[in-house]
Order: C-alpha cells, then structure tokens, then sequence
C-alpha cells in the first residue's frame, strides 16, 4: 500500500511538473517573458538545469531588462552548457555582464564568440580596440550624474519630445484606475502618449506631470508611443502596434509589429491617423 502510494504521488509531481514546463514554454513563445520568467524560474529551482529551462530563463529576464537575474540565469547557462552555448546567448551574457558594470568580465566572453564564429564583427571590433574602455573613460566630461525626476513614476517612461510649452512622452501609466487590461510581455498596460506642460522655476524648466493628460486622439487599444510633431505643429508622427481600429494585424507567425503613423491638427484635436 505504500508503495502504491508513493508511485501515486510520483505521477502527480510528475504530471504537474510536466504541465509547468508546458505552461512555460507557451507564455515563452507568446512573448509573455514576465510570466516565462516566473515558471521557469520555479522548474529551475526544483532542480531543472537544462539548456532550455536556464537558456529561456535568462532570455526572459533579459527581455524585461531584469539584468542582474538575467546575469545570474545566464551564468548557471554557462557553468553548465558552454561548449554548446548559442552565439545569441553568448553575447547577451555578454551584454548584461557589461551592463551590471562587469567590462572585463563582459569582453572575454565576447571574444568567445570567435569559436562560433571566427568573422564574427563584434569580435573583430573589440580585437581592435581592446582598450576602448579605458580610452573612452579618459575622455573630459565622460562621467555625468543621474538622478531621477520626480516625474518617473513606477511604470516605463521614455521618449521625451518637446513642442512649445508642452512636452510630449509615452508612458505605461494606465489610462484609469479601472484599467486592468495588461500586456502579456511585462505585466505593464499598454503604452499612451501624454503631455505636460512645462514650467519655469527659478530658471530652470520643470513638469507640471501630476496634470498631465493623455492624447486621447491617439489611444488605441494597443501600444502608441515616440511622438514628434512638425515644427507648425500641424501634424504628429508616432509608432503604433499594427491595428487598424478593428483589428491587430500580424505577420505569417502572427506577430504583430510597430509602424509608423501620422495624424493632422484639427480644432485642436488629432485626426486622420494613417
């Protein structure tokens, strides 16, 4: 009877593991890294160090820019599978290595990618200038201070464009607190193009972003973002996904991409997105 049990219970850990990695791989090809991330990370904890499991796991990291768990995923890749390693996965160990400040670190395993490929580009240019880091850190004015802006909020905040006394940039912010819509990639809503106004205090210029409004004009379902208008402001040209206000468009894999829009000032408003 116990051996009976035993058994049970080894086909149920069995069963659920099985369908764990199932569920992996799927959110994996359908680019939903934040949940890949988490479920490959639980098989990875329960002893899985394969190729794909730790290979998938850092990809995953890497895409929602998780850099020093992308480190950590890619490290155990190595240590493991190195002699089989992909030429992509080399360079983005690489690459996350020199992002966490590891520049030695990073370069001896981009010179690695030499035995995938010996004309490898990438290769060739770091054989030619081996100390770049050391030449471009020499240079006057190289090191800045950054300091974030009362304005950054916990969502992603990028692609500044300045027209009059307004400024223009995208955010994941959501478009109201009811809005739980989230795409699949990061767990994030899904991009809009704000504005706010900017303000000058004591010579120096600020944002006014706690009144910032979004171009409601220019909101779809999907992503909108990097706006920039003509210099008479007349009409605007921004990245969108692939939706014709109907529908997502995709390719054959039915992944869908960005294009280029453009919409005309009318009354005030945005129309004629083409």
């Amino acid at each position: 009877m116990k051996n009976t049990l035993y058994i049970l219970i080894l086909l149920i850990s069995s069963s659920i593991f099985g369908q764990r990695k199932y569920a992996a791989n799927r959110y994996f090809k359908e680019f939903a890294y934040k949940k890949s991330s988490e479920l490959y990370q639980s098989i990875n904890d329960k002893g899985d160090d394969s190729y794909l499991v730790l290979s998938r796991l850092g990809d995953s990291y890497y895409h929602n820019f998780e850099l020093t768990k992308a480190e950590d995923s890619y490290r155990k890749l190595m240590a493991s599978h190195e002699s089989v390693a992909l030429s992509k996965h080399l360079f983005r160990y690489s690459q996350v290595l020199k992002s966490n400040g590891k520049n030695s670190e990073s370069d001896k395993w981009l010179l690695k990618l030499k035995t995938k490929n010996g004309t490898d580009s990438r290769v060739a240019a770091l054989e030619n200038n081996s100390n770049y880091f050391v030449e471009y850190s020499n240079k006057a004015k190289t090191y800045i201070n950054i300091h974030n802006l009362s304005s950054n909020t916990k969502y992603s905040d990028f692609g500044g464009f300045i027209y009059e006394d307004d400024f223009y940039f995208a955010s994941t912010s959501p478009k109201t607190d009811k809005d739980k819509k989230l795409y699949k990639w990061n767990k994030q809503p899904y991009l809009n193009i704000y504005k706010a106004k900017q303000k000058d205090i004591k010579d120096k210029k600020t944002l006014d972003v706690e009144k910032k409004t979004m171009l409601s004009d220019l909101s779809s379902k999907y992503h909108d973002s990097n706006i920039i208008m003509t210099k008479d402001g007349n009409r605007a040209y921004f990245t969108r996904d692939n939706y014709d206000g109907k529908r997502l468009k995709g390719d054959k894999n039915e992944v869908s991409h960005l294009k280029l829009y453009s919409a005309d000032k009318i009354d005030d408003s945005m129309e004629k997105c083409n």
